[in-house]
């Protein structure tokens, strides 16, 4: 990745991880602003970026390089998205959905372990892989849509700041492969309980 990719990638998670952590705070607040900010949020998750001047406060973006001029921004694409998707994670809760601690990946295996049976691939596993491997980011907004509307139900938040910038390197040239690679390592640990054994001799063991 290239420095300016970097620093894009990079601003994009700043800048949603900066604007939740205000609405976030003013919503558990119970503030009628920000009340309203949410529910046109949440309608504007399928209306192109910028299309909505309610939400430009929450969502826009200065002018980079990385698209045509007349075309939203791969930056603009991934905060509207990220912001959208919040918005209907967070709609009616008491807890806050945005945990800066927590992956994408890792809030979808929580939810996956939580909703499997015996040897069978939960339905959020298999959501979750038709996710990673949508064609386009209209397809996984579609999918991350229906996982957020889960993970809502279970009362598990993740790291939005992260899934932005995540947003934008997919739509990166080779992104999606990079993006893939990342959520499939953090899905697929290996549990303490399942790690391979070390049979290695400990050193300064001796034979019996």
């Amino acid at each position: 990745m290239t420095d300016p990719e970097l620093m894009n990638q990079s601003y994009v998670g700043r800048l949603v991880e900066a604007r939740l952590t205000r609405l976030q705070s003013s919503i558990l607040g119970d503030n009628s602003r920000a009340r309203a900010q949410m529910a046109a949020l949440r309608h504007a998750i399928s209306e192109p970026p910028g299309s909505n001047p309610e939400i430009w406060e929450l969502t826009a973006v200065p002018r980079d390089h990385d698209c045509e001029f007349d075309a939203p921004t791969y930056r603009e694409i991934a905060v509207h998205h990220a912001m959208c998707l919040y918005a209907i994670h967070q709609q009616s809760k008491s807890s806050p959905m945005h945990v800066a601690s927590r992956p994408f990946a890792t809030a979808i295996r929580k939810l996956s372990d939580s909703s499997a049976s015996g040897s069978e691939i939960s339905p959020v596993q298999r959501r979750f892989e038709a996710l990673v491997t949508s064609s386009s980011e209209r397809e996984l907004v579609h999918h991350a849509r229906g996982l957020v509307g889960q993970l809502r139900s279970a009362d598990l938040g993740f790291d939005y700041g992260g899934f932005a910038n995540d947003l934008y390197r997919y739509q990166l040239p080779g992104g999606p492969a990079k993006v893939r690679l990342q959520w499939a390592r953090i899905f697929s640990r290996l549990p303490q309980t399942e790690k391979p054994t070390d049979t290695t001799s400990k050193k300064g063991s001796t034979n019996a």
